[in-house]
């Protein structure tokens, strides 16, 4: 009874010949939009051109909201280029229309996915943040389960890179109990997001266990030459925790060979300044710098703030390990805090506190060394805010319902099984 899975270069080549045959105009305009819905999270240019056909289309035919839907792929194609103002630009278009104009929850969904991208992507994590909550909200009120899988996904990225991971992990439970295991793109990005959740709290077996399903989900929908490197880089990640540091290595070059072949600027930055942590485990300070340093480059061409002040805080420690002057480290470790302050990245502000208390206490500078330790201890408690505590105040009562929700999709899909048992014996294939 399941349906047959399409993969999406070959989604991409009917879309093709599809249009090659449909001479009607509005029919044209319908498979426009299609197919470069269908090319904006993996193929940004070629996207680009048919939803800018798509889009000149529908003005020409005064079809209002096929040009909106048209303007919001547009802005998820410049997003996956990370041409972020661009995308502003063309999404602010469309959300005005999806909010005003037309009651459709799908399109407006996925405007508010846009932002959540966006700012996400650029750095300004509290904005993408507003925006995943949002799309949470509005996922409730769709029947398609997806969307909600997206939305819990999205909104415990956030949380996670605000060190908020009593909200991530609450986010991920939500979503793995409507997991209906229909193996759709949402259902692997919500794993990949389940696996870095699992990882950041050292529950690695957990973690690996859906990094595999993710893989395997992309793998069925032909997506795993686009969304791979996330995985793989993710799985480098706890390589490195774990001391594996060949192995991370290894799957650190597999993760970057992927979003090299994609032009996928803003993660060659994420895997380089990977690699150079890599080499800063492995006691190699020296040859962490040049990966830190193509990180930094790219990070900067993209003002990716969030991106920039880890890897200044990166190379800050790179520098202390080789018994750089302390002016040099400093100037790394300001940035660094300059701008964790501006995303609200109190991971990377308690770390640079923590150095800058050992700077100073190996200048003989006391009064300086216990300030930087008490902002230190006021960060981790600030982690704690009343927000998280009020979370893991909930959590017990959270975690009844969530594992109410398990059970009956649990009761649900016996049902159905015993359902399908029957009817294969009144229709066998």
């Amino acid at each position: 009874m399941v349906s047959k899975i399409i993969k999406v270069d070959e989604k991409i080549l009917q879309l093709k010949k599809e249009l090659d045959k449909v001479s009607n105009q509005q029919d044209k305009l319908q498979v426009l939009l299609k197919l470069a819905t269908t090319l904006c999270s993996i193929k940004g240019e070629e996207c680009l051109t048919y939803a800018n056909e798509a889009l000149k289309l529908g003005r020409d035919l005064q079809a209002r909201k096929e040009v909106c839907v048209a303007q919001r792929i547009i802005a998820h194609a410049y997003t996956t280029l990370n041409e972020y103002d661009q995308a502003l630009l063309y999404n602010n278009t469309a959300y005005k229309a999806f909010t005003e104009e037309f009651d459709d929850k799908f399109e407006l969904f996925h405007t508010l996915y846009n932002y959540s991208k966006i700012y996400h992507f650029s750095g300004d994590i509290p904005n993408g943040r507003k925006y995943s909550k949002m799309m949470m909200d509005l996922s409730e009120k769709i029947e398609d389960v997806s969307f909600l899988l997206r939305a819990c996904a999205t909104v415990a990225l956030h949380a996670f890179r605000q060190g908020n991971y009593p909200e991530a992990k609450l986010s991920i439970i939500k979503g793995l109990a409507r997991d209906d295991e229909s193996g759709t793109n949402s259902h692997a990005i919500l794993y990949n997001a389940v696996g870095i959740v699992y990882s950041s709290q050292d529950i690695y077996e957990t973690s690996i266990t859906y990094y595999n399903k993710a893989i395997e989900v992309w793998k069925n929908l032909g997506l795993i030459e686009y969304y791979g490197g996330y995985v793989y880089n993710n799985i480098g990640n706890i390589h490195n925790k774990t001391g594996y540091l060949e192995e991370a290595y290894a799957s650190f070059n597999l993760a970057l060979s992927y979003f090299e072949k994609n032009d996928d600027k803003r993660n060659i930055a994420l895997v380089n300044s990977n690699l150079g942590k890599n080499q800063l485990e492995d006691k190699n300070p020296e040859a962490s710098l040049p990966f830190f340093n193509k990180s930094l480059s790219i990070a900067e061409s993209l003002s990716d703030k969030y991106q920039i002040s880890i890897t200044c805080l990166h190379i800050a420690s790179a520098l202390y390990e080789m018994k750089e002057p302390h002016k040099k480290i400093k100037e790394y470790l300001d940035r660094a805090l300059l701008l964790s302050n501006e995303v609200k990245n109190k991971e990377v502000s308690k770390e640079a506190f923590d150095l800058y208390t050992q700077l100073h206490l190996e200048e003989e500078d006391l009064p300086k060394a216990m300030a930087y330790q008490k902002q230190f201890i006021d960060v981790k408690e600030q982690m704690l805010s009343k927000d998280v505590k009020d979370i893991q105040q909930n959590h017990d009562a959270l975690i009844q319902q969530i594992d109410d929700l398990f059970n009956e999709n649990k009761e649900l899909k016996i049902r159905l099984k015993n359902i399908e048992q029957k009817l294969e014996k009144f229709f066998p294939e």
